[in-house]
């Protein structure tokens, strides 16, 4: 049995929405087809995975990141233990070698805390901020020292996955809406003409319902995280008739909207918090500031312990 687990550091939309489309089976299994090379690849029954409730994130990463586990069986069917780790970088990051390092000893200190049996884990870094990119490995800090005291500096060289090195025909390739989508949005964030030419083919083969939900979800993440950077909606209002072109325009409408409603309700919550931390200060009664504010009696004791009010 082999133990799958993928990480993603949840500090941006691009972890999220890598973490949250990896949690379905067959996109885990796409992405690895994809990133994987195939003699390692050949070491594993992909078929055979399944999403388990197991974790080794660490209980002080848990507010910054997430993993995804799943039990794999070998292809040779041997009871053997290994996880892959996903590390997802949308940003340069020359220290990755080092945050990679942290989460495989972390995973080994929690194995041998729990009493259980070591598993071999293969750290992937899935990269797709810039048009080049160089890992630079831990050892490569070092080379200042002489050889002979590198035999100290730890190895945790990772695969290195670039969406940028794969070929729109490949990606295109991919048939999984979830995976092809993410790829190629990924892939050419800087080049929208080129991004809604592919978006808008793959929008011609949709046939399921499923499909559509999954298209419409990376056309939301395209819209929300690199609108402001690329200048968007002014390419789609130069050709508003394009069915694509109509789709991205509904839903950043709908986008928009949510914004506004979402940016209402916070301010008026945060009108109420500052009404019950001014009504106790002044001498109020909880029941007199639960009438004021039409929050329960247990919602305002919460925000005066939270503002170190009450006990």
């Amino acid at each position: 049995m082999v133990f799958l687990s993928i990480f993603a550091c949840m500090s941006n939309k691009h972890d999220i929405l890598l973490k949250e489309r990896l949690q379905v089976k067959e996109n885990a299994i796409d992405f690895l087809k994809a990133a994987v090379p195939k003699d390692i690849l050949a070491c594993l029954d992909l078929n055979s995975i399944s999403l388990t409730d197991h974790t080794f994130i660490t209980d002080d990463l848990k507010s910054l990141a997430a993993d995804v586990v799943y039990n794999c069986q070998l292809s040779t069917s041997e009871e053997v233990y290994c996880t892959i780790l996903i590390e997802h970088k949308s940003y340069d990051d020359p220290h990755v070698g080092f945050q990679i390092g942290s989460y495989v000893f972390g995973a080994y200190r929690k194995n041998i805390k729990n009493k259980e049996d070591l598993k071999l884990i293969i750290p992937i870094l899935f990269c797709h901020h810039g048009e080049k990119y160089a890992y630079k490995s831990i050892a490569s800090f070092f080379d200042q020292y002489p050889p002979i005291l590198r035999i100290f500096i730890p190895i945790v060289d990772p695969l290195v996955f670039l969406v940028q090195d794969m070929s729109d025909e490949s990606i295109m390739a991919i048939r999984n809406v979830a995976m092809n989508t993410m790829f190629i949005s990924q892939k050419h964030r800087n080049h929208p003409a080129h991004l809604f030419e592919k978006l808008s083919n793959i929008l011609e083969s949709l046939q399921t319902k499923e499909e559509r939900n999954s298209f419409d979800t990376i056309i939301v993440y395209v819209l929300t995280v690199f609108e402001k950077q690329i200048g968007i909606i002014d390419i789609l209002k130069e050709n508003i008739d394009k069915p694509i072109n109509k789709l991205l325009m509904t839903l950043y409408d709908e986008i928009e909207l949510k914004g506004k409603i979402e940016g209402k309700i916070e301010g008026e919550l945060k009108n109420q918090r500052q009404t019950v931390i001014n009504g106790f200060k002044n001498g109020l009664e909880i029941k007199m500031i639960s009438n004021i504010t039409q929050l329960a009696e247990e919602e305002v004791i919460k925000i005066l312990q939270a503002e170190g009010l009450m006990k």
